[in-house]
């Protein structure tokens, strides 16, 4: 059961992208711990491998001086402090050459999983957190289980490898400082880089299990029910009454835009019951005539009284009136049409100029 009531097995849909983006805002991205481990050895490995035998020679020689200086009990040549300075200088550039490269390479590898990724929700308080009862079932949950075993198959396998490898390493160790403490380092050196290809190794093919076992389970909890899809097509969508309501009020204003240009209309064309388009043809700023209104039935009939009211000639031409039906608002005429609607035209300016001399 899942922490919204929801269980596994009613979640069969796959994430839609703003729950993707939602769980990305809140920080939820699939990150490997064992790639950032690997990443950030690399960077030691690269670092020590690049800085140390340099810095290590410095420092056997230093260290040889010191314990030298030790023996004979010398406190000439700057003393013990000067020597001691010297020894933890050279240590200290040993650690930094090593420690720097192994944190950036450890940044970028996070940086690169979460695609450069910053933020994440502020932290709020939760008393489930602090529940006896909630966290015996975090602790015994299969996520923490699968962490359990990955943990301790990764120690037992690291474990084996350092055995194998390091196993006479002290006794070596021992000896060489019996015979000569400025050869510690070196010898110190090699083990490590013996030991280091295997670990590196191992290390890879836990990483790569682990991305794939990251990766899988955020993509599990990332699915979603088919009532969570709903609820957030419903959302995005806004509500259908409201959405409608407006489509309603969209639809009156547009017709009453198209009611007001009849009566600037030069002619309206009609079916003569079923449809009636209205034409307005301004010689100087149209190559042909617009239709400005245009209905069927109830709406022809308000346009066809509209027209009437403001004295716009109406015309009965049933296929030029199907025809121009077809035709959008404000969009001029095709030009198949010019010759029948010229005609119309023309006869309706001819009549106007009639009716004008008469007056």
């Amino acid at each position: 059961m899942a922490s919204d009531g929801h269980s596994v097995e009613d979640r069969t849909e796959d994430p839609t992208p703003k729950r993707l983006e939602q769980a990305r805002a809140s920080g939820q991205i699939p990150v490997s711990r064992d790639l950032n481990m690997l990443a950030c050895l690399g960077g030691a490995a690269m670092g020590g491998m690049t800085f140390v035998p340099v810095m290590g020679r410095d420092l056997s020689e230093r260290a040889a001086g010191f314990i030298g200086l030790l023996a004979t009990m010398r406190l000439e040549d700057g003393g013990y402090a000067g020597h001691l300075t010297g020894i933890l200088g050279s240590a200290a550039a040993i650690v930094a050459a090593i420690a720097l490269p192994a944190a950036a390479c450890s940044i970028a590898s996070a940086l690169l999983q979460t695609q450069f990724y910053f933020g994440g929700t502020p932290i709020k308080f939760q008393a489930s957190r602090i529940s006896p009862v909630a966290g015996l079932a975090r602790i015994l949950s299969k996520h923490n289980l699968l962490e359990f075993l990955k943990a301790s198959g990764r120690l037992a396998v690291l474990c084996m490898l350092a055995w194998s490898v390091l196993g006479h390493s002290p006794v070596n160790a021992l000896g060489v400082m019996k015979s000569d403490v400025g050869r510690l380092l070196p010898v110190t050196y090699g083990e490590v880089q013996q030991f280091a290809k295997p670990l590196m190794i191992a290390l890879a093919g836990f990483a790569a299990v682990d991305v794939l076992l990251v990766r899988l389970k955020h993509a599990a909890d990332m699915r979603m029910t088919r009532e969570e899809i709903r609820i957030e097509m419903r959302e995005s969508d806004g509500d259908p009454m409201l959405k409608a309501k407006i489509r309603r009020i969209q639809t009156q204003r547009s017709k009453r835009r198209m009611m007001a240009k009849v009566r600037t209309a030069d002619v309206v064309i009609t079916n003569p019951t079923h449809y009636a388009i209205a034409l307005a043809y301004d010689r100087i700023s149209s190559t042909a005539p617009k239709v400005v209104a245009k209905g069927a039935d109830f709406v022809a009939a308000r346009i066809r009284d509209e027209a009437t009211n403001h004295g716009v000639p109406i015309m009965p031409n049933p296929p030029l009136a199907r025809a121009l039906y077809q035709v959008d608002l404000d969009e001029e005429i095709p030009s198949e049409h010019y010759r029948a609607v010229a005609e119309v035209i023309a006869y309706v300016w001819k009549l106007k100029s009639r009716i004008g001399a008469v007056g």
